[in-house]
């Protein structure tokens, strides 16, 4: 059995996006001040709705001290897709997957495109192009997929540029905002999270956290209200997931986990944990240096969320971030039983541990990825020990032994037994 560290991704890679001053305001008023208005008449303002039965997950006071739990305790299933590697497929960095129609398509945030391969991890193309031309887009901050068409959102712009599933450009919307990212729901509707985004030239929406679209990205609804002026950035991570046709909203820094539609907000979950809980302003008036300084070094008491929130029907998943790492936290609707761990110990079944940072569900599976350096050096240290080697998968085997530190992430796909 080994013992592996779950590292703590960069937490707040935070995409962080700086706010509240006049000369952005002022950027903002010129960027737009040609764009129709894009608000409903009958805007509405989404209630906060009761809920008594909301469930709380407590946190153990001394819950990083754990010797961590047993993988194979853990999973169900796991499959591995080595993505090709050639001068046109060179991945930066994984934002986001999407598997549609056998076909994975992959954001490379760093370089700033959107990619596909087939179901094998064979490069097929680039959807669409980067530039400023007719079509093409400089900063990718997002995507999905709705209607065989691929909605990429430029962030550089403000535009969502529609491609079919080929890469070919039909057509772009501009948004007359700025957004962090966009989730499709019901028919062709869509729901934005615009936390920390200088929306101050939109006076009815700039104090809210979310707002809700027609597919023609007029604006009917609007959530969350809170004092922009004074928050500086938000996480960069999704807020907003999808569970079955519902949603799920975790705001940045925020211990509940709502449900949330059209017709209001509710809380659904509350992570407790306990006298690690950041204050309720925390992040007012901070720049990112000194909130990383206060709430996320090693030196910090505090906890908070740091990674997409996602639901199964059986299983509630995101990360915690303490003292500069980050825990994956799996806690099983059915039973009540938690498990968070930044350790677990695993047989050779499950040689290459859990993924790097999970990024999508789709039902009951989960998607993530290991970076192909992580792969190699465990190749390495296995072949220091031949019967440890003799144990490895032949899943595992047939890619492992050919991959090299420079080459794509590999892809990884789990399911969980029940705990």
């Amino acid at each position: 059995m080994k013992k592996i560290g779950i590292i703590g991704f960069g937490m707040i890679l935070l995409g962080i996006i700086f706010g509240g001053c006049k000369s952005r305001t002022n950027y903002m008023d010129e960027k737009f001040q040609t764009e129709k208005n894009l608000i409903s008449s009958t805007l509405k303002d989404i209630p906060m709705l009761e809920n008594e039965d909301i469930i709380t997950i407590q946190i153990p006071e001394l819950f990083e001290h754990s010797e961590g739990f047993v993988l194979d305790h853990l999973l169900d299933s796991i499959w591995y897709v080595p993505l090709e590697t050639n001068n046109l497929s060179l991945i930066e960095y994984v934002e986001e997957v999407i598997l549609f129609q056998d076909f994975l398509f992959i954001l490379d945030k760093f370089g700033k495109r959107v990619l596909k391969f087939d179901s094998n991890g064979k490069f097929i193309k680039q959807i669409g192009s980067n530039g400023r031309g007719p079509g093409e887009y400089t900063t990718p901050h997002s995507f999905q997929i709705i209607n065989e068409m691929v909605l990429v959102h430029d962030d550089r712009t403000s535009k969502i540029m529609y491609y079919d599933l080929n890469g070919n450009f039909i057509k772009d919307e501009r948004l007359g905002l700025r957004i962090n990212r966009c989730t499709s729901y019901g028919k062709d509707k869509f729901i934005c999270d615009i936390a920390a985004r200088d929306n101050f030239h939109r006076k009815e929406i700039s104090d809210y956290k979310l707002i809700f679209t027609e597919s023609d990205w007029v604006i009917t609804g609007k959530a969350d209200y809170y004092d922009a002026e004074s928050k500086k950035f938000a996480n960069s991570r999704a807020t907003v997931t999808k569970f079955k046709d519902k949603l799920i909203y975790n705001p940045s820094f925020d211990y509940f986990i709502y449900s949330v539609n059209i017709d209001g907000m509710q809380k659904k979950y509350y992570i407790d944990v306990g006298k690690r809980k950041m204050p309720e302003d925390a992040i007012k008036n901070l720049s990112i240096n000194e909130f990383v300084k206060k709430y996320s070094s090693r030196e910090s008491d505090y906890m908070h969320i740091d990674s997409p929130v996602f639901e199964t029907d059986k299983i509630l998943y995101t990360e915690l971030r303490y003292k500069a790492q980050n825990y994956p936290l799996f806690y099983s609707k059915e039973s009540g039983t938690l498990i968070c761990s930044k350790y677990y110990s695993n047989s050779m079944n499950y040689a290459l541990g859990l993924p790097t940072r999970i990024t999508h569900i789709y039902g009951d599976t989960f998607a993530g990825y290991i970076e192909a350096h992580q792969i190699v050096r465990s190749m390495d240290s296995w072949r220091e020990n031949p019967d440890l080697l003799a144990e490895i998968p032949d899943n595992i085997r047939k890619f492992s032994d050919e991959i090299n530190e420079d080459d794509n992430p590999v892809l990884v796909f789990f399911t969980l037994k029940n705990f």
